[in-house]
């Protein structure tokens, strides 16, 4: 198979496999918010195994709910998806925080088994430290002294804000850099 530039894993859009995304958002636009649909109902409405080897089949279709419908599926271990409420989306916010401390702090320590700065390259020593900065800095700013601080300034900011407008705009931010993506292929 030839690959292309844009999609170098040679991956091809089958029709067959978009009309089983299909039926997978379909599915699981029927679900009630906190309801766990199970995988093997999954299988079912897919006709053939979402749960391991055509996983890529149901993590497409959850993107394209979180990208086109604003829902939000989190996995819940050897059962199946949970649809998650606005009170589950801020506990997956706080999920994927931790995560992306944990990777900013191994970040670092990998950048920090440069054996010799000095026999790198001015650039690449440039480099280095900005990523190493870049590390440290997500790794402080999601300490959860830090994040506490900041709710707690929100908090107190809660009635001065515009929400509503706020969430309008940040969606419409969104729906933007996926027609940019939609366009480029």
């Amino acid at each position: 198979m030839e690959k292309h530039a844009k999609n170098p894993k040679g991956i091809v859009s089958v029709p067959e496999n978009e009309a089983k995304v299909k039926w997978l958002v379909e599915r699981l636009l029927d679900v009630p918010a906190t309801d766990v649909v199970t995988y093997e109902d999954l299988r079912k409405a897919a006709g053939c195994d979402v749960r391991f080897r055509y996983r890529y089949l149901l993590e497409k279709a959850r993107r394209r709910l979180k990208r086109e419908h604003q829902i939000l599926f989190v996995a819940v271990i050897n059962q199946g998806l949970k649809r998650c409420d606005d009170l589950g989306v801020v506990e997956q916010g706080d999920r994927r925080l931790t995560l992306v401390r944990r990777q900013a702090r191994r970040g670092a320590e990998e950048v920090a088994c440069v054996q010799s700065f000095e026999g790198l390259s001015p650039e690449d020593r440039h480099r280095l430290l900005a990523q190493m900065s870049y590390f440290m800095v997500v790794n402080n700013a999601l300490k959860p002294a830090r994040v506490r601080q900041i709710e707690g300034r929100m908090a107190n900011r809660i009635k001065e804000l515009p929400w509503k407008e706020m969430l309008d705009g940040l969606k419409d931010t969104i729906e933007l850099s996926t027609d940019k993506v939609k366009k480029a292929q």
